[in-house]
């Protein structure tokens, strides 16, 4: 789970948050709430790329490892 915001920290609703497994490219995707919340449930400690994308600012792009319960904190 996370939140997604601009460098102001204003929430971004709508942002489109994309995890993808780095094995197999399996695609799991999320749009953020007017909060800019999002969250992804149930997976398994393993490598993942993560994008967020929303209109009118460039995508943002980050490879992370999930350990499986330890949250993971993309800055």
């Amino acid at each position: 789970s996370g939140t997604v915001t601009d460098k102001t920290g204003k929430a971004l609703d709508g942002a489109t948050v994309t995890l993808i497994k780095a094995k197999d490219s399996a695609i799991v995707k999320r749009t953020a709430s007017e909060l800019g919340k999002f969250e992804f449930n149930a997976f398994e400690a393993d490598s993942f790329r993560v994008l967020i994308s929303y209109t009118g600012f460039e995508a943002a792009y980050s490879p992370v490892f999930f350990a499986g319960k330890d949250p993971v904190v993309l800055a």
